[in-house]
């Protein structure tokens, strides 16, 4: 039986009750079927997509993503485990649904199930929660590459209108032997807050504006802040209004340009 279905390749993306398929040929009339090795049902119709050459979509597992006639479930692998996957978008797999923005998958409940999410497909990208995207549906517009969605009777843009605060932060990155950070480096515009963890602990906070700064970071307390000791552990955490581009940090100076 059928789930759902998306343009791919030279042919479609079929997703079932059981294991999907490719559907392929050059002619409506010569067409052929191809069952992928991959043993996860589609969870919705809605939940299909094809995003820079590759196809997605959700199963009760997490994300298969198919390059060609391969599936995998690397990609899901990144962010969600099985049981975090069924805790977070169990209620809401069968009103789930796939968008994609500038190269980015959107995933979101067409009922409100579950906080909304965004993926960067690149190499090492980053997920986001998008906890004030509501919407019953989504589009791209051809003509334009712009993403709408619509929120009860409105058609609001994807990405449109004023800024909205952001926070983000790391997890927590571990080093083979303690470094010392001395100096960063943040390139943003608007107004952002940054803070620096050491296991946990708050070392040092530093608010900037718009444009690129380079600051030093204490490595004993000072002005209410407790200062940055050497660690093997560290976490970072970012807060404002506007776009953040980048955060850097070193040793020295010297270490900047090697980043």
């Amino acid at each position: 039986t059928i789930v759902g279905a998306h343009l791919h390749a030279a042919g479609a993306l079929v997703t079932t009750v059981a294991e999907p398929s490719l559907i392929s040929g050059v002619s409506p009339d010569a067409m052929a079927e191809i069952p992928l090795d991959i043993a996860h049902a589609g969870a919705s119709k809605w939940s299909v997509i094809s995003i820079a050459g590759r196809a997605l979509y959700a199963c009760h597992d997490g994300i298969v993503a198919v390059e060609g006639s391969s599936p995998s479930m690397a990609l899901s692998d990144r962010f969600f485990t099985r049981e975090v996957w069924r805790d977070r978008c169990g209620a809401g797999l069968a009103s789930m649904q796939f968008a994609r923005y500038d190269g980015k998958l959107i995933v979101f409940s067409k009922t409100g199930a579950f906080v909304p999410f965004m993926i960067d497909l690149s190499e090492g990208g980053e997920m986001t929660d998008l906890p004030q995207l509501v919407a019953s549906t989504a589009a791209v517009l051809t003509t334009s590459d712009q993403m709408y969605v619509v929120t009860g009777t409105t058609l609001r843009q994807f990405g449109g209108g004023s800024m909205l605060p952001l926070r983000w932060a790391t997890g927590d990155i571990v080093l083979a032997a303690p470094a010392a950070l001395a100096v960063a480096q943040v390139e943003c515009t608007g107004d952002f807050t940054i803070r620096f963890y050491q296991k946990d602990r708050l070392g040092y906070t530093k608010t900037v504006g718009s444009g690129e700064t380079t600051f030093y970071l204490p490595s004993e307390p000072r002005d209410g802040h407790s200062g940055l000791e050497p660690s093997d552990r560290w976490k970072f955490e970012i807060s404002g209004t506007g776009r953040f581009k980048r955060l850097r940090a070193a040793a020295s100076i010297r270490g900047l340009k090697d980043i």
